[in-house]
């Protein structure tokens, strides 16, 4: 066995022994508080946990799906669906920080808008006491001018 054959056991045994560490998740119907689930391979080649003997890796192809460990990765699939089976509805980051920026502009729009109607109310309030101003001096001078009868 040359050494190329001793590195790819040595890789192959890393992706065996994270893809039954959450296969063994997957059977206890429960994940470790600590633990973290790989939300694809590229995740699974940077998972690296010292306590739970899990190395790195940074070829690509070790869990490519036609690569030399495509049985290892089938599984990894199969217990990824099971333990974290909405992960392939997520967002990725730029839909996410696109998304950010919409909400954004639309808070400072509409905060914009807010500013604007009060202003429009507190002017509209303004005139209306005014307006009720006037009224009563009107009516006042009215008064003085057309007294009610049956007063004389």
């Amino acid at each position: 066995m040359g050494k190329g054959h001793s590195v790819a056991g040595k890789v192959r045994s890393r992706l065996n022994a994270k893809v039954c560490l959450l296969e063994q998740w997957a059977r206890d119907g429960t994940t470790p508080s600590d633990a973290m689930i790989p939300k694809g391979p590229a995740a699974l080649a940077r998972w690296h946990d010292s306590a739970r003997g899990l190395e790195s890796w940074t070829s690509p192809n070790i869990a490519a799906p036609n690569g030399p460990n495509a049985d290892l990765r089938l599984r990894f699939d199969a217990v990824l669906r099971i333990l974290a089976p909405d992960q392939s509805n997520l967002p990725d980051d730029k839909l996410v920080s696109k998304f950010d920026e919409v909400l954004v502009a639309q808070i400072v729009t509409l905060s914009e808008a807010l500013q604007v109607s009060e202003a429009s109310l507190r002017r509209s309030q303004h005139l209306l006491l005014m307006e009720r101003e006037r009224t009563a001096a009107l009516i006042a001078q009215a008064a003085k001018v057309f007294p009610l009868s049956g007063s004389n």
